[in-house]
């Protein structure tokens, strides 16, 4: 079964034209509802990640149409825009957090050029995971994993699944890669840390054919884009993600 995975950031409703340095990941709150309405309008029915897990490791059975859409970041206007919008239209959701900055600001994404941004408190967090909202890790304080030593590896992901899980009183499976990178060593810690899946994103052509348990690509949906590139999106993106056959004696290589 081919399934897209989308992937958004924030919403640009108060924003001014130059204040991002990468406008193409914020949305408008407009926007996102209205494909959030043509997906519940066209026989989508989006899954969680507990429901894709499933299904590419025990071939459990999904809907028709399915679709995962994931938001990294934890933004604060995930739960002024993105929430209402999906409770409205039967959707759910995945947020990766970043532990360190929970009821606090993108100090990260600040350091880059970006304008500050509230992320999520941990009311808002507890309150949506309570009505169907998932959530997964997205380290403690977003690192590009690939270049950095072991041990940092180790603590940014295991560090933040514990904090989740604390904080959420529920098991955490799921990491979605700061930036989408990764190498070897990132997958394996990953593996070792307790995650049953990662995510990365779709960067090139090969990517399409290379979605697997610790690189699951995601696509990401421009602000920009129109109706029409977002329904291709949906069609280009609807990836064959390759069943679990890994740690096992394939090793983390084939994972």
């Amino acid at each position: 079964m081919r399934i897209p995975i989308l992937c958004y950031h924030w919403f640009n409703d108060a924003e001014q034209p130059g204040q991002s340095v990468a406008p193409e990941f914020g949305i408008s709150s407009a926007k996102f509802s209205k494909q959030m309405r043509y997906l519940a309008e066209n026989g989508y029915t989006s899954i969680s990640v507990d429901d894709l897990i499933n299904y590419l490791e025990r071939d459990s059975k999904l809907p028709p149409r399915p679709v995962l859409i994931t938001f990294d970041d934890g933004y604060e206007d995930f739960y002024r825009y993105a929430y209402p919008a999906l409770r409205e239209n039967n959707l759910k959701a995945t947020v990766f957090l970043i532990t360190d900055y929970i009821n606090g600001s993108n100090l990260w994404d600040q350091a880059a050029g970006e304008p500050p941004r509230p992320i999520l408190s941990w009311s808002q967090i507890r309150e949506m995971s309570d009505n169907g909202i998932e959530f997964g890790s997205h380290t403690c304080s977003h690192p590009s994993l690939d270049l950095q030593k072991a041990e940092t590896i180790r603590r940014e992901l295991e560090d933040s699944k514990k904090a989740l899980e604390d904080g959420l009183g529920r098991r955490v499976d799921s990491i979605a890669y700061p930036y989408g990178n990764f190498n070897r060593m990132v997958k394996q810690i990953a593996a070792e840390s307790g995650y049953r899946e990662a995510f990365a994103v779709i960067r090139a052509e090969s990517d399409l054919f290379d979605s697997r348990r610790y690189q699951l690509r995601r696509a990401f949906v421009h602000g920009d884009e129109t109706m029409l590139a977002f329904r291709l999106r949906l069609t280009v993106a609807a990836l064959r993600h390759q069943k679990y056959a890994c740690p096992g004696s394939a090793g983390i290589s084939a994972c």
